[in-house]
């Protein structure tokens, strides 16, 4: 089974802005985990809204907020580019040791409920009102998944 590294962005989001005069420690950290993911082939996961510190409202991050050399690239959203040796190579560092792993994965996670009985386009709707502001939506593929109910004959 693969493993997994995450991202909670509110987390990240909420360090960042505690820690605004110094954020090394933050970066520092985002980049061990990028860097864990890219070398050992993990799945990264970018946790959207399933925060550690619980709120009410949504969250709605520019994700431009935590580019940078020292946590994700803008092109980890277009894998073929991101898989482009110059591009993954300065998340690492200057560790020319280490190398991008072939079953490298980057995945997005939001908690977001959606009725399973929508029609298809009501859904692409929904997911861009949602997101669109927050990441580009051109090169993410979408799965919903649903949640078994005993109650259901299904």
């Amino acid at each position: 089974m693969t493993e997994c590294r995450e991202i909670d962005l509110r987390y990240f989001y909420l360090k960042m802005r505690q820690s605004f005069i110094n954020n090394s420690a933050v970066f520092e950290e985002l980049s061990s985990i990028v860097v864990d993911a890219i070398t050992k082939g993990a799945k990264l996961i970018l946790n959207f809204d399933e925060c550690k510190i619980k709120f009410e409202e949504l969250f709605d991050p520019d994700i431009k907020e935590f580019y940078g050399i020292m946590m994700l690239s803008p092109f980890m959203w277009t894998p073929k580019v991101f898989s482009q040796t110059k591009c993954w190579q300065s998340h690492l560092k200057n560790k020319s040791d280490l190398k991008l792993d072939k079953n490298f994965k980057f995945i997005v996670y939001s908690k977001t409920v959606i009725d399973s009985a929508m029609q298809e386009h009501d859904l692409v709707n929904i997911i861009e009102k949602r997101f669109e502001k927050c990441f580009p939506l051109n090169n993410v593929n979408v799965l919903i998944l649903s949640k078994f109910n005993k109650n259901n004959n299904n």
